[in-house]
């Protein structure tokens, strides 16, 4: 029990501006804290890009799939030229899930959610790091209404289907199966539920007050500093590094010990009380001193 990690992957950050050759700016972001931070989750998704309609000043989503502003506002997501939505943000500390992007419209968060994983650049679409920094499956398109447009039903499959083209790539997405295939290879996507991203504010509510703070691991004795990475990742000290992974209708919370290398697999239970994270193995708990 005393190796223990909680992995909280949940990153989909959806960011949106410009690449280099466009005259918007793009800054990575990097640092913490600032005034306000906005997290997107689904998987971790990093080269999304943020958009401050203010000041038209654009930033992509670091590895933890995290954006960094001073200002309450509107924001623009996109990916690359390809608009999503706008967000009116007016809480320091907002998770952004497909559901929170496509409010009115679950059908569409959801076929979001997918294309997001088949545009990225890791070798395997459905693994918990979204990459879309360069990656080569991202099509030209003006908005992700116009390129959902294009859906047809397979003739050998009868499923409603993406299909597009990519250099040398061909890719489809079957959205009744959650399955993407890239080129002859096929993969099944694990769809999270509107509830289970729900469920991360109880993760975000812990993190905010147990920043910087020492930790416990239930009754144990040992006390470890609690250091924010993002709204849902951490670490104990150098001892454990904290993550979570959202899968259907569940939060999973990963616990790695960083010395032995080895992950532990507890869910999430969700409570009232934000000085305590809960789950099936395990709580942590902000010492009473502190």
């Amino acid at each position: 029990m005393k190796r223990i990690l909680i992995l909280i992957s949940l990153g989909l950050f959806i960011v949106a501006c410009s690449y280099e050759e466009q005259t918007t700016s793009v800054e990575e972001e990097e640092s913490f804290p600032a005034a306000v931070q906005i997290q997107v989750v689904g998987s971790t998704v990093e080269g999304l890009t943020v958009c401050f309609d203010t000041n038209n000043t654009c930033k992509k989503t670091n590895t933890n799939g995290v954006v960094e502003y001073e200002s309450f506002g509107d924001y623009r997501f996109m990916i690359r030229d390809i608009n999503i939505t706008t967000l009116t943000i007016d809480n320091n500390r907002t998770i952004v899930s497909p559901y929170k992007l496509f409010d009115a419209n679950e059908t569409m968060a959801k076929r979001f959610l997918m294309l997001l994983h088949a545009f990225s650049k890791s070798s395997d679409p459905t693994d918990e790091a979204v990459l879309l920094t360069l990656s080569d499956y991202i099509p030209v398109e003006k908005s992700i209404e116009e390129l959902l447009d294009k859906t047809a039903i397979d003739s050998n499959t009868t499923h409603e289907t993406l299909k597009y083209t990519i250099n040398e790539h061909n890719v489809s997405i079957d959205f009744d199966e959650s399955n993407i295939t890239r080129d002859d290879k096929t993969y099944n996507l694990s769809i999270p539920s509107k509830k289970a991203y729900q469920a991360l504010e109880t993760v975000k509510n812990f993190v905010d007050f147990a920043v910087d703070k020492n930790v416990s691991l239930d009754n144990f004795e040992d006390k470890f500093l609690f250091v924010k990475q993002s709204l849902t990742t951490f670490s104990l000290g150098d001892k454990y590094t904290v993550t979570t992974i959202v899968k259907e209708d569940e939060v999973f919370l990963d616990f790695l010990d960083n010395e032995s290398r080895t992950t532990d697999r507890t869910t999430l239970i969700e409570t009232n009380n934000s000085k305590v994270l809960t789950t099936s193995l395990l709580s942590l708990r902000i010492n009473s001193d502190e």
